[in-house]
């Protein structure tokens, strides 16, 4: 498949606007239970083109990924389109929380690696390496994303190692930016990072012995039902990083 691009926007919120945002998050999680933004192409672009996936997400420091980590005051947004991205404000999500918001944020990019799926859907692309290993370690920035959903009873398992890798995931040389993303306070989680180029996040993935430990426990034991590596280009970053 042709790779999509891929936006993430990212709103901070004051503690006054939260209980609205709430709302604009269970409006957008029942509008997509009745086929979502993207069968609205009239807010979305001409045809052949607009969204293909959408996903509202919470965020969090990222340090355990429990839910007292959650983090209110910002807010996710991460699209998939066909052709140009339209503005976050289209979408009906986009449109109330950028009424509300303090400072919003769109990097564009595009997907390098996809490996896994998020709700059984590969919405990225798929494929160890779909440019045939020349884009494999980019100049200039990178993203990586990871999502997963946690079986239930691995959970203890899960929160009990996951703070090993956010602590050496802060740490990281050439790191710029990090945090938790999730669909749910437990179970559906999983990381977004800005990086200064494709040598830095490779180090980190080499380098990192917690990181190491904890892909080779989640895989031996089972830890996910779903799970999904996507690393990405970084086309553009429109507005502040925060």
């Amino acid at each position: 498949m042709t790779a999509p691009v891929v936006t993430l926007d990212r709103w901070a919120v004051p503690t006054g606007a939260i209980p609205r945002v709430l709302g604009l998050v269970a409006a957008d999680t029942v509008l997509r239970s009745r086929g979502g933004p993207s069968r609205r192409p009239e807010l979305l672009g001409p045809p052949g083109t607009g969204m293909t996936f959408q996903r509202v997400l919470g965020t969090s420091r990222g340090r355990t990924f429990l839910p007292t980590e959650a983090d209110l005051h910002h807010w996710v947004m991460v699209t998939a389109w066909r052709g140009e991205p339209a503005p976050a404000a289209a979408t009906p999500f986009g449109s109330g929380i950028t009424a509300v918001a303090q400072a919003h944020v769109r990097i564009r990019l595009h997907p390098i690696t996809s490996v896994g799926r998020w709700s059984g859907a590969q919405p990225f692309g798929d494929g160890p390496d779909r440019d045939g290993g020349s884009a494999a370690m980019p100049e200039g920035n990178v993203a990586a994303l990871t999502r997963a959903r946690v079986r239930l009873q691995r959970w203890p398992e899960f929160y009990r190692h996951a703070p090993q890798v956010a602590g050496s995931l802060a740490a990281a040389d050439g790191l710029l930016m990090a945090f938790g993303i999730g669909e749910a306070p437990l179970g559906r989680q999983g990381t977004f990072s800005l990086w200064r180029d494709g040598s830095a996040l490779g180090a980190f993935l080499r380098s990192s012995a917690a990181h190491r430990r904890v892909v080779a426990a989640a895989t031996m034991r089972g830890w996910y039902a779903e799970e999904l590596f996507t690393r990405f280009t970084v086309l553009g970053i429109d507005g502040e990083l925060a």
